[in-house]
């Protein structure tokens, strides 16, 4: 039996909102393999919720002006605002156009399906989830619906010293692997070898944004002993052959 790929969230992402010949890819490439996924890369998939919604109450009040140019208003909205939320919401809005035919009422329904079902359901399929020792309350992360619009639960504030999960006892256990990350990312990731120093140097500063930074630090971490971590992000180019880990890179366009 082939290794099991350990899939990381841009795969996840990539399998929904990719180009097409990159989806394909990916799709050849799962087939026949046992496929595993961390319950920290489902809360870093499932953050996509967020700007699901956003774009739900856009969407709903483009409609109420002109249903006509309603796609098109809110991705200027969306070009305008929303700061870091901007690429995230980009990409959902090109996907809602690849399945709407530019209409707005069936991309508000594709919408609708996404955020209620068919986000968990893709991250789910075929795909075994590994036990976790972080055990955040944001995997839990989910939409629930009122009236006309949804609201995300669980309501809790990523801060430091406000979240009620194990991410400094995990990172306090790999204390050698953040000294050779911290060296081995200084130069092409400075931001992640910061991250690193200050876990190090402090590692109650592993909760808030710095969990947020040390995303892909965390997830190769995780990786099974048998598995080969699959992705499309650079980072791992370094941070895999630093730990010893086996990894595949899918090339975007």
């Amino acid at each position: 039996m082939p290794a099991p790929l350990y899939l990381d969230t841009t795969i996840q992402l990539s399998k929904l909102f990719a180009p097409y010949v990159v989806r394909e890819r990916i799709r050849h490439r799962l087939e026949g393999r046992p496929c595993v996924a961390s319950r920290y890369t489902r809360m870093e998939y499932m953050r996509w919720l967020e700007p699901c919604v956003v774009l739900h109450q856009l969407l709903h009040e483009e409609l109420a002006r002109d249903p006509t140019m309603a796609l098109s208003e809110v991705q200027a909205r969306a070009l305008l605002a929303f700061g870091r939320r901007r690429n995230k919401m980009l990409s959902i809005l090109t996907w809602l156009h690849r399945y709407s035919s530019g209409d707005a009422r069936i991309a508000l329904f594709r919408l609708e399906n996404l955020i209620e079902y068919q986000l968990a359901e893709l991250f789910d399929a075929g795909v075994t989830e590994l036990p976790d020792p972080i055990v955040c309350p944001l995997m839990d992360l989910r939409a629930t619906r009122e009236d006309n619009e949804f609201r995300l639960e669980p309501d809790i504030p990523c801060r430091k010293g406000r979240m009620p999960c194990h991410i400094v006892e995990f990172l306090a256990a790999h204390r050698v692997e953040l000294q050779i990350l911290a060296k081995a990312l200084a130069t092409d990731y400075p931001k992640m070898a910061a991250a690193c120093r200050r876990v190090l140097a402090d590692p109650n500063e592993a909760q808030g944004s710095t969990c947020k930074t040390l995303g892909d630090v965390i997830i190769a971490l995780q990786t099974p002993r048998n598995a080969i971590l699959y992705t499309t992000d650079t980072s791992f180019d370094i941070i895999c052959p630093t730990l010893g880990i086996q990894h595949i890179r899918e090339l975007l366009p």
